[in-house]
């Protein structure tokens, strides 16, 4: 019922004696219980109306961790007053153990199994005194179970109203709890943004230096272009045709002009120049009618020569050399031409 290997026993409470000698000759824990509920043990185990019967048998069991056998419930038939009052009978009994009280429990326990037409006045005299006393007894205990109930009842409140303070001041750390760690986290943003702040600042500043640098250069680019180009425009210049021996007049010109122009110089430096035959359409065919004036004086073939060449082509270091020797340049080398 309440175990499974306990040994259950129901009796009737108008077997008092039966009752008395079991609870006194079991040498194990024995558990009373009437109307379901938990009463008393032989070892003066106090009574609880709260204790669950289950809940006292696993803890008698873990206390005792299985050396003793299991414990035996006694069930009374009849209603929870009746049996306490037969409990109450035997806690007095088990606190004044004298041979009058056993004589006197064990008549009560062997005129209770008699037949109504057996009892005498007397008995039913002792019998109503003994009853008055268990009746009065069983309201005294009726009356103190209700006052227990009343106190378990307002210190239930009590724990209730004490667990929902409990509860609140958790949320309300909880939230607090969660309020700080919000600060916390919108405080690293502040400090994260602050930074990103400063390195775009820097990254900023870079740009404009970068920029100014760069225009700068660009500036200085476009000047040493335009200085090239005039120092270019400066040391290439243009002549006529060369006299027999190899010399030009120092008639020269900044630009070139196909009718009066038949070679292209440049200065390598203040009497030195490099030169070679322009090649333009007029100019080669000129040259080339009038080979032995225009350019057998200071050029050589390579190839041969060819009167009706289109063009005249040299190549890289093959340019002539004259130097400036007061108002000619005088020649130094011929120009190496291939006529096509």
């Amino acid at each position: 019922m309440f175990c499974d290997d306990c040994v259950n026993k129901e009796i009737s409470t108008k077997d008092l004696q039966s009752v008395i000698d079991t609870l006194d000759n079991f040498k194990q824990k024995v558990i009373v219980v009437a109307d379901g509920k938990y009463e008393a043990s032989n070892d003066g185990t106090p009574f609880n109306e709260n204790d669950d019967i289950k809940r006292i048998i696993l803890n008698f069991r873990n206390l005792i961790n299985g050396k003793l056998p299991p414990p035996i419930i006694l069930s009374f038939e009849d209603s929870v007053d009746v049996a306490g009052d037969i409990i109450n009978l035997y806690k007095a009994k088990t606190k004044t153990i004298s041979k009058e009280r056993k004589e006197i429990l064990k008549k009560i326990g062997s005129l209770i199994g008699e037949n109504e037409g057996s009892r005498n006045w007397l008995i039913d005299m002792f019998v109503g005194l003994v009853l008055g006393g268990i009746f009065g007894g069983a309201s005294i205990y009726l009356i103190k179970r209700k006052d227990i109930h009343d106190k378990f009842n307002n210190m239930n409140q009590e724990l209730q109203k004490d667990r929902e303070d409990i509860n609140k001041g958790q949320s309300n750390i909880n939230e607090d709890s969660k309020l700080a760690e919000f600060r916390n986290e919108n405080n690293d943003l502040k400090n994260e943004n602050s930074k990103l702040k400063d390195e775009n600042n820097q990254l900023k500043g870079e740009n404009n230096r970068l920029k100014n640098e760069s225009n700068s250069s660009l500036i200085d680019e476009q000047s040493r272009v335009v200085e090239l180009s005039v120092e270019r425009k400066i040391t290439t210049f243009y002549l006529s045709t060369p006299n027999a021996d190899g010399s030009f007049r120092d008639t020269r010109s900044n630009t070139m002009n196909p009718a009066n122009h038949m070679y292209e110089f440049e200065l390598i430096d203040e009497n030195t120049a490099k030169f070679k035959p322009i090649d333009n359409p007029s100019v080669v065919t000129e040259a080339t009618s009038y080979p032995e004036s225009y350019l057998k004086p200071v050029c050589e073939y390579i190839g041969g020569f060819n009167s009706s060449a289109k063009s005249i082509k040299l190549e890289r270091g093959n340019e002539g050399i004259a130097k400036l020797v007061g108002d000619k340049w005088e020649l130094k080398t011929k120009a190496k031409i291939k006529l096509l």
